[in-house]
């Protein structure tokens, strides 16, 4: 596998193709949609809406009311959540979309899953916008403002890093076995019941036991934690930073993995094609 420095000078060689493809990735996305760019606006709104939906049948169900910290942090999990499936996804589904251009012209092939990464980032910045704009607006704002939002930038670049090892490995299978990505599509769509996005961990009583060893869980717990907090109080409890420890260890090993997988396989790609 290439060394990182070769890597990072073989993208900023060839970095105007990483824009054209990023750039493609987005229009198409929205191209010939009756809502167009509106979407990138209602997607992240729906989730949230659908999370708070959850929450309100929970304290239904509890005889309880339905609080401001609750809803604010349905927010901020959401918004990672779609990062981390929108670039695993992308990524996976990319490397295989972008195998026909690849195989005409030489250039950098992680340029390919960079660019569907670079597309859900522009998804994921208007994403954050909406949810901050939303945040500040609610009555009784739960957002506290302090230096542990410092933080948030840390998680988010660890889901970013998880969800690009994952898309890579993936990716790669998927050029020889067409079904994996049938296979990630199932193991997406039920994996949002196995992660603490629109039902928290201490509201799953002994399944947060197993539920906080996914890795993406913690990292979640910890974007809550540091945003919206609880009781009026913001910042990680010292029993949460092992298990944040553990998913930076996961996230990091994931990249290292995937990138090796993909460097590996990315020469018999054209012959598969």
């Amino acid at each position: 596998m290439l060394a990182p420095t070769q890597l990072v000078k073989e993208v900023y060689d060839y970095r105007e193709l990483l824009v054209a493809l990023t750039y493609r990735d987005i229009r198409v996305k929205y191209k010939q949609a009756v809502m167009g760019f509106l979407w990138a606006f209602c997607i992240p709104v729906l989730s949230i809406a659908a999370g708070v939906v959850v929450q309100a049948a929970m304290a239904f169900l509890q005889h309880r009311s339905l609080n401001m910290q609750q809803v604010g942090s349905v927010m901020v999990r959401s918004m990672p959540w779609s990062m981390f499936v929108g670039v695993l996804s992308g990524t996976a589904n990319g490397i295989l979309g972008g195998m026909g251009l690849a195989s005409r012209i030489y250039f950098p092939r992680q340029v390919i899953p960079l660019a569907s990464v670079l597309g859900t980032l522009f998804d994921l910045s208007i994403s954050a916008v909406v949810v901050i704009v939303l945040l500040l607006a609610i009555p009784d704002s739960p957002l506290i403002l302090s230096w542990n939002l410092l933080l948030v930038p840390v998680f988010l670049l660890l889901l970013l890093m998880m969800a690009l090892g994952l898309g890579l490995i993936f990716g790669s299978a998927n050029v020889f076995f067409r079904d994996v990505k049938y296979i990630l599509n199932v193991i997406l769509q039920f994996g949002i019941f196995f992660t603490p996005v629109y039902l928290f961990i201490d509201q799953l009583g002994k399944l947060g036991r197993v539920v906080i060893w996914n890795p993406v869980a913690p990292l979640l717990e910890g974007i809550a934690s540091v945003t919206v907090g609880r009781n009026g109080v913001a910042g990680i409890e010292s029993g949460m930073w092992p298990f944040i420890l553990y998913s930076a260890a996961i996230a990091i090993s994931v990249l290292y993995v995937g990138m090796a997988t993909f460097r590996r396989t990315e020469n018999l790609f054209a012959e598969v094609m």
